[in-house]
């Protein structure tokens, strides 16, 4: 179809180059013909009406001059009669009409009233050939007057003639010229066509061949049968087509050569590739082997080192000589630097395995930032630091966010902070840098005046250990992992953490956050109990000043700052309550008795509150004593402060004593009540006689509707509750209970249980628990995180974060023993007899446990295979028998995973670790 559109094309235009000027050419040829012949028609009409006139006005002569009508019409009716004559009209010298002949004058006379196109009027003059002879008086002038004698006219003649045979002739003459045309167009048409085929052919060919040609058909050829210019076209075109198709055949050869080519590079390639990937899993199977034997390993370690740690604490309350002393402290302060390092070395491994992933949930931001620092507080104590912080006042009560790997970046910062600063002061600042209805940019700073950092190992700094020079590896030690795990543990919440530092001057790290704002947050002014009150503060510290004012202005009360020089003014004794801060430097340089001295020479509020920059409990008391006020460290916290302050106006009398604020020789939890709740009888025994030492009343539950029971009868003070129990679990009866508590109260609850794995953890505490602690349980930290808890509002928090790391799982490759008697005893507190009657309770539940075990596996009921495992590896964790912990837990993870497979495998070894347990001889001799 394309190559008939473009003959036709070619063929058209050649056409109407030949039949167009033709055309134009006998066109303007014919309408002159037409116009010349029809001019030549009507003059020869023309010359033969004049001729007939003038025949007519002879004829009439005699007539018109002898007046002899008859004559005259005689005369003119052989003309009349003519054919082409319609009518003859002769008149007199007057104009008067003597006679009228012909068809048209018998009825009209009237010249102007007959149909010029049909006819036409012809006038003459009918002159007499006698001139009248007239006498001169002037005979010499007789010449010329005869020369100027007009002839004499003696009448007029009209012929009027028929324009029929003219009109004929002139449309003859048109139809003639107009066939003669035609027939010479046609002719021209013809001879144009044939003439044009001799070109249009061998055009139409060549553009053929070129459309072939263009379709990639270089084998198309013209013929060459054309002369002159066409047949060079044809030739040359076919000269190029060769030419083309010679290059097109190297052409197709190089593009195959080059795909063989690359072919065998891609073949290469993939074989590279399948290389390559086989080297990444390696390297990957190798990363992971070595990050889960640093977490491994690191577990394993610890589970020694906490008893190190705490045989020597109490090694160091018993009686020992200085020199013993010292010793024991050496050994404990060397244990607690490992256990730091080896925690360290945890996070840094849970990091590289990237078991540590954010959860974002809502979290109260005083107390996110509050309770590290307290629990720091006492390093920066002992290198008489002041450690402040400063929470801004724009700073939302709540935020949504990962609440624990916030704290863990704090921890590192201000720890680090602690290490390298020797004097002065080390500040925490929580700010918002930017802020809308959904979100806000937080930030918190941490700037201390150590001793700086050299602006060349800056940028290396947030590097895996990295620690600077050599001369401060070695003189402050550490991992160079602290700064690696907050980076990237910032940057895995989407947010960075940034340093400026100056050498000899200190140190800024600022972490930046983009946190959600959480709809649930309470509004400004809702927690305001102290709005009646006014308050002065006295400290010469002053950011430590401010801090105290921004913590007491959230409580309502009105805040005055004033320096010691007016401590003697009215301002002062108008107040109801006087807050007075001693930082670091003035409790170094022993100014603290004199101005407290100084206090009791003044008029005072009624209410004074201490402040100190000190956790030694021996100033404390001496504050006290001297000053008859409350006295508590600094930094203080919101909740703290808050409780204090409502025994100074509300209750006076319930003020501590200074014996109440540290009790070093145990704890006592008289008049306190906690319910323990544990499906496992030998684990709920260890708890129980742990917890009655302390003077408690405790009820003891097997599962989780207990609790509730127990919790409806009698509000208690404490709950201690494990995660996995029949009827009702421990996750399911900490969210009951804080539904029922509807935020009026708080009651601790603190999960137990032998799993580590963190997705588990963190939905437990996402339920409402305060803190999660493995099993087995170390009653020091127990006491220590029931304290903390009961007197300090949650400030243990922080130590989720670090019990929660701790497990002991048995090495493969090692040979754990059938009964470990020091385990046990640890275990117990060093209670033989304890120790004992457990393991008796274990070795009579124990058949039941593995009957259930195989049943379970019969029934493919893995769940309840895993939830049977769990309970009897929990009761192994308490009874020192680690040979059949280490079988139970691999069958305990097999469940999990439900791995078909290797669970006949697994019940056959908790089988013969279980058998074994039953035969050995010196399990029997320590049970006779």
């Amino acid at each position: 179809m394309i190559k008939r559109r473009r003959y036709s094309r070619i063929k058209t235009r050649a056409l109407f180059l030949g039949i167009v000027p033709a055309a134009i050419m006998a066109l303007s040829l014919t309408a002159y013909l037409i116009t010349a012949q029809l001019d030549n028609l009507e003059l020869a009409f023309k010359e033969r009406g004049k001729a007939v006139a003038q025949e007519v006005a002879a004829a009439s002569f005699y007539g018109i001059f002898s007046g002899d009508i008859e004559s005259l019409s005689l005369n003119l009716n052989s003309i009349v009669k003519r054919q082409d004559i319609v009518s003859i009209i002769v008149n007199d010298a007057r104009g008067k009409l003597l006679l009228s002949l012909g068809k048209a004058a018998e009825t009209d006379t009237d010249t102007t009233a007959h149909d010029t196109k049909q006819t036409s009027f012809f006038f003459t003059s009918v002159q007499s050939g006698f001139q009248s002879a007239t006498l001169t008086d002037y005979p010499d002038q007789i010449q010329s007057t005869q020369s100027e004698i007009a002839p004499n006219i003696i009448g007029s003649v009209v012929v009027e003639l028929d324009k029929t045979s003219l009109l004929v002739q002139q449309r003859n003459s048109i139809i003639t010229s107009l066939i003669i045309s035609i027939t010479g167009l046609i002719i021209t048409g013809l001879l144009a066509a044939i003439l044009s085929q001799k070109i249009t052919r061998p055009l139409s060919k060549l553009t053929q061949a070129v459309i072939r040609m263009k379709h990639g058909d270089f084998s198309a050829t013209v013929p060459e049968i054309s002369k002159g210019e066409l047949r060079s076209l044809e030739e040359g075109f076919n000269a190029m087509a060769k030419t083309l198709k010679f290059n097109q055949e190297i052409l197709q050869q190089q593009v195959e050569r080059a795909t063989s080519d690359l072919t065998q590079t891609m073949e290469a390639l993939e074989i590279q590739n399948v290389e390559l990937d086989l080297a990444r899993k390696r390297a990957l199977k190798a990363s992971q082997a070595k990050s889960e034997f640093l977490a491994n390993m690191s577990h394993e370690i610890r589970t020694p080192m906490n008893g190190v740690i705490g045989f020597s604490t109490l090694l160091v309350k018993s009686n020992l000589t200085p020199e013993q002393r010292e010793l024991a402290e050496t050994i404990h302060k060397s244990a607690t630097g490992l256990l730091n390092i080896i925690n360290t070395i945890l996070d840094f491994s849970k990091l590289e395995y990237g078991k540590l992933e954010p959860e974002y949930a809502p979290f109260d931001i005083r107390s996110c930032f509050e309770d590290p620092i307290v629990l720091l507080a006492p390093a920066a104590h002992e290198k008489q630091l002041e450690l402040v912080l400063l929470i801004y006042s724009d700073v939302p009560a709540q935020l949504i966010g990962d609440e624990t790997r916030i704290r863990q970046i704090l921890v590192n910062l201000v720890g680090n902070a602690i290490k390298f600063t020797h004097q002065g002061e080390i500040i925490v600042r929580v700010m918002i840098e930017d802020e809308t209805d959904e979100s806000c940019r937080l930030q918190f700073s941490v700037t201390d005046s150590g001793i700086g950092i050299n602006e060349a190992i800056q940028k290396d700094l947030f590097t895996s250990f990295q620690q600077g020079p050599k001369e401060t590896t070695k003189t402050y030690g550490g991992t160079g992992l602290g700064l690696s795990i907050s980076k990237k543990l910032a940057e895995s919440m989407k947010g960075h953490i940034s340093l400026e530092s100056t050498e000899g001057k200190g140190s800024c790290f600022r972490v930046t956050l983009n946190l959600p704002k959480s709809s649930d947050a309470p509004s400004s002014g809702i927690d305001k109990p102290f709005k009646s009150k006014k308050c002065v503060i006295l400290d010469q510290h002053v950011i430590s000043q401010l801090s105290i004012s921004h913590t007491l202005e959230s409580l309502g009360m009105s805040v005055t700052e004033i320096g010691w020089e007016h401590l003697g003014s009215d301002l002062v004794g108008d107040q109801d309550l006087l807050v007075v801060g001693f930082s670091a430097e003035e409790i170094a340089s022993g100014v603290t008795t004199d101005r407290i001295s100084r206090l009791q020479d003044v008029s005072l509020p009624r209410n004074v509150l201490i402040l100190l920059s000190s956790s030694d409990a021996a100033l404390h008391e001496s504050i006290q004593a001297l000053s008859q006020a409350p006295c508590i460290s600094k930094p203080v916290t919101r909740t703290s402060l808050k409780r204090i302050l409502d025994k100074i106006f509300s209750h006076p009398s319930a003020l501590p004593t200074p014996l109440e604020y540290r009790n070093p020789s145990g704890p006592i939890f008289k008049d306190k009540r906690f319910i323990i709740a544990d499906d496992n009888p030998i684990n709920l025994q260890l708890i129980s006689t742990i917890l009655s030492t302390s003077g408690a009343e405790v009820v003891e539950v097997d599962n989780g509707v207990g609790v509730i029971n127990a919790y409806n009868e009698r509000r208690p003070d404490l709950i201690i509750v494990d995660v996995h129990m029949p009827i009702m679990d421990g996750k399911e009866a900490t969210r009951r209970i804080r539904e029922m508590e509807h935020g009026e109260r708080h009651t601790p609850i603190i999960a137990l249980s032998a799993d580590i794995i963190p997705e588990h953890r963190d939905a437990l505490l996402s339920t409402g628990a305060d803190i999660y602690l493995t099993k087995p349980i170390d009653d020091n930290k127990l006491w220590q995180v029931i304290g903390n808890l009961l007197y300090d509002n949650r400030t243990a928090t922080l130590e989720n974060v670090i019990t929660t790391e701790s497990a002991e799982e048995v090495d493969a490759g090692k040979n754990p023993p059938i009964y470990d008697k020091q385990e046990a005893l640890r275990i117990t507190g060093g209670r033989e007899e304890l120790a004992i009657e457990m393991l008796k309770k274990f070795m009579k539940g124990l058949p039941q446990q593995i009957d259930l075990l195989e049943t379970h596996q019969t029934d493919r009921d893995w769940h309840a295979l895993g939830e049977v495992a769990h309970r009897l590896h929990g009761a192994c964790a308490v009874c020192g028998v680690p040979a059949l912990k280490a079988a139970v837990s691999d069958l305990e993870q097999a469940a999990i995973q439900e791995d078909i497979d290797s669970i006949p495998c697994l019940i056959q070894q908790v089988n013969a670790q279980a058998k074994l347990l039953c035969e050995s001889s010196e399990l029997l001799q320590e049970n006779g």
